[in-house]
């Protein structure tokens, strides 16, 4: 039996092809936000060829907790074990920061994303954003010295992340949402065409019966 696309009301069948596409375009446009992580580790020339690697191998797996964590199923459900991946992203977030402080510090933005879209009801994941904001300001004075420049990083780097992050996976449900309406509005008339092809049909066999009886 197919399943309901939450908020659309038809299978899920019907939506799949705009949800695949929406969900591939998450998946871009998250790569596209790590990459400039990517590029600080290769910039960064304080760490050693081994600290190196590891922050590489650390910020790959990062990035797949976050697609698995953020980029949603056709259906609008949560992940399987997300309270893990949530987890374990919580931990990739923060534990490299004791060693890589001025090069993971814009992470926490796509956390904040995840709380957001993971979390329910809304006051938990948003509770949950502020938490991430709060931490991120103690991160920035780590990194910035003033307090201006460490909110300048809670809102560049966190918040404005964060905020994307929930953004586009909303977009990939609307267009998944989208799909699926135009999919039943066309199954719907090809029903109506059918019944109305049928009561003609049956208009047509009563009249000639009449006339034969």
């Amino acid at each position: 039996m197919a399943r309901i696309v939450r908020g659309a009301g038809v299978p899920e069948d019907a939506a799949a092809p705009g949800a695949r596409l929406a969900r591939i375009v998450v998946g871009v446009v998250t790569g596209g936000f790590f990459f400039g992580g990517f590029v600080g580790l290769v910039q960064s020339p304080s760490l050693a060829f081994q600290t190196r690697c590891v922050a590489f191998v650390s910020l790959v797996a990062l990035v797949v907790l976050h697609v698995h964590n953020c980029v949603r199923r056709p259906d609008g459900r949560r992940p399987r074990g997300w309270v893990l991946t949530l987890g374990a992203q919580v931990l990739l977030t923060y534990v490299p920061m004791v060693w890589l402080h001025e090069t993971w510090y814009g992470n926490p933005g796509f956390l904040a994303g995840a709380f957001l879209v993971l979390l329910r009801p809304a006051w938990l994941a948003w509770t949950g954003f502020a938490v991430v904001l709060g931490v991120h300001v103690e991160v920035g004075l780590a990194v910035r010295p003033t307090l201006v420049e460490a909110l300048y990083l809670v809102v560049g780097q966190a918040a404005l992340v964060g905020l994307a992050v929930y953004a586009i996976a909303r977009l990939a449900d609307l267009v998944a949402a989208l799909s699926a309406t135009r999919t039943a509005l066309a199954e719907a008339g090809v029903a109506r065409e059918r019944l109305r092809f049928g009561e003609t049909l049956t208009a047509g066999v009563g009249a000639t019966l009449t006339r034969i009886v």
